[in-house]
């Protein structure tokens, strides 16, 4: 259960980091 959990936060620390990534592009791009 530990495992999955770390594994859990980890992807969703890798989607808001991703999700933060698109903003900036897009406000560059834009």
């Amino acid at each position: 259960m530990t495992t999955d959990g770390n594994l859990s936060q980890r992807r969703g620390t890798k989607s808001s980091e991703a999700k933060i990534t698109e903003c900036c592009l897009y406000i560059l791009n834009g």
